[in-house]
């Protein structure tokens, strides 16, 4: 998802070409996404690197895709040079991905060293795991100290952002992630039980709404939007839609585990779950759907709150309140 947006923001500011070498070089990039996500696997697999790659290969992808956007903002620095704005900008964000590289090449060299050296199979060590997240916080405050030095006009040397770029791209975003919640749905096994089209339906109405009232919220002219009003507000607002986005993915989890509970059947079967459904979880049913509707309810929760939040970083709480009167008003009329 980070690097996601770090390319959104990257196709925001510059557009160097569509040759050859640029295709090419995309589609580099794609495969070692592509691999990062190949590699994502359960803590308890990950955590093991001596018993398998997992994390070795997570830890080579993530090394391979923030060194291509090193070399992306080194292109700019090298052929702008007619523009001292670019060549800053591109020069600071080259600055900020070296300490996250070299966290995830920690991580790649641990790994590494554990799956192909002589360590026992069961070793289990959550330190490549731990230098990951360590990266990410590390990328997220180098973002944060950018915003801070903006605010307090230390950092003049800039290059704006189409705007109205960034609000398409990130309403796609927001459209494919709240897809995957529905294909969550519609991947599982179809049980003929009232319970069953129960949850489908109002899973798939659910989500229906939510993205209609994401799109009705959110601001669609660049004047409205919260990256238009202040640095600070841009960064809380990106800040708060990753945080969305993944508490829409745990939603769409969520919504296949409660109809995967309805094909296990209502019998308590504990550990004997089916193998096409993961491993074998050991948890008694009820136990099971306690965590089910805690997940639930905690992605759900999130989402409303990432949602208000964002709301507020585009106009404050009165003009909010206006506009709530304003439609509480005409609905009463109709």
């Amino acid at each position: 998802m980070l690097l996601w947006f770090d390319k959104l923001y990257y196709d925001s500011r510059f557009f160097i070409g569509d040759d050859l070498y640029h295709r090419v070089f995309k589609m580099v990039n794609y495969v070692s996404l592509a691999t990062a996500v190949q590699h994502i696997s359960p803590d308890s697999i990950m955590s093991n690197s001596s018993g398998n790659a997992a994390m070795f290969g997570f830890s080579v992808a993530l090394v391979f895709c923030n060194t291509l956007t090193v070399v992306r903002y080194l292109e700019i620095w090298l052929n702008l040079t007619d523009s001292p704005a670019a060549q800053a900008v591109a020069k600071r964000n080259m600055l900020y991905k070296v300490l996250p590289t070299s966290l995830y090449l920690a991580a790649t060299i641990l790994s590494g060293t554990a799956h192909f050296g002589s360590s026992p199979d069961d070793a289990i060590t959550d330190v490549p795991i731990g230098l990951c997240i360590a990266a990410v916080i590390v990328d997220k405050l180098s973002t944060l100290y950018t915003v801070v030095m903006k605010s307090k006009g230390r950092i003049t040397d800039d290059v704006g952002i189409n705007i109205a770029y960034v609000i398409h791209r990130i309403g796609e975003w927001t459209i494919l992630i709240m897809g995957e919640a529905i294909l969550s749905l519609l991947i599982v096994e179809v049980v003929a039980t009232w319970d069953f089209y129960l949850t489908f339906y109002a899973g798939v109405i659910s989500v229906i709404l939510l993205e209609y009232l994401h799109f009705r919220s959110q601001p669609h002219h660049v004047d409205e939007h919260a990256m238009r009003r202040s640095v600070l507000k841009s960064y809380v607002f990106t800040l708060l839609m990753q945080c969305y986005s993944a508490a829409l993915i745990l939603l769409g989890v969520s919504y296949k585990m409660l109809l995967t509970e309805y094909v296990l059947g209502n019998d308590d079967r504990g550990d004997e779950t089916p193998s096409q459904y993961g491993s074998a979880t050991g948890l008694s049913s009820e136990v099971r759907r306690q965590r089910l509707a805690r997940l639930f309810g905690l992605s759900m929760a999130s989402v409303w709150a990432c949602s208000d939040a964002m709301m507020l970083m585009h106009a404050d709480w009165r003009h909010n309140l206006k506009r709530t009167r304003k439609s509480f008003v005409g609905t009463m009329l109709v």
